[in-house]
């Protein structure tokens, strides 16, 4: 859980669009935890769905295309199910995938089989660690541990939410490359 609440956390501080999805039933199936829905961006859009796939619902495919980005980081749960079918149907429509593997849970003991399928048809592995220091670009971008990064020693920096809580470990990045950076969205100096 701790992924999931740096990740709502990074998508607020750094502005990010961001779409959240909700299987229906909502009182079975679930809503956030407290936890999380103290961090959520207040600007991200919500949607109850009733199809395991985002992209098959006509509102979730409106707020996904006016996000006006082509590439896409997927998150949460079922990663067998409504992961699969959501990262599936993405693809199908053109975006670039990126899977943030620490980002992912299932009920599923064996989630390897619908990881494959995700990678065979165009996902890219990715961790949060991964997104974030290439959304940022440079070491004046932002820090991914503030502990680590004194702020008086970075003079006009945004600071990192006061909520955030360093993990104990994680896993190495894969380095994802692009064409050339956005000028739009670079914070370095």
């Amino acid at each position: 859980m701790v992924r999931l609440e740096h990740l709502l956390m990074i998508t607020a501080w750094m502005g990010l669009p961001m779409v959240t999805t909700f299987e229906i039933p909502t009182s079975d199936n679930g809503e956030l935890p407290d936890r999380l829905e103290a961090v959520h961006p207040t600007t991200g859009n919500r949607h109850d769905k009733n199809y395991f796939g985002c992209m098959t619902e006509d509102a979730i495919v409106t707020d996904v295309e006016a996000m006006g980005v082509r590439q896409i980081a997927v998150a949460g749960a079922e990663t067998d199910v409504c992961i699969l079918q959501s990262t599936l149907g993405l693809l199908d429509n053109g975006y670039e995938v990126f899977l943030l593997e620490d980002c992912l849970s299932t009920s599923e003991a064996h989630p390897g089989p619908a990881l494959n399928r995700m990678y065979r048809a165009g996902a890219v592995p990715c961790t949060l660690k991964t997104m974030l220091y290439e959304l940022v670009e440079c070491v004046t971008g932002v820090p991914w541990y503030p502990e680590g990064w004194a702020m008086e020693d970075h003079p006009g920096a945004k600071p990192f939410p006061e909520r955030f809580i360093t993990p104990k470990s994680g896993r190495p990045g894969i380095r994802q490359t692009r064409a050339s950076p956005d000028p739009r969205r670079s914070r370095c100096a």
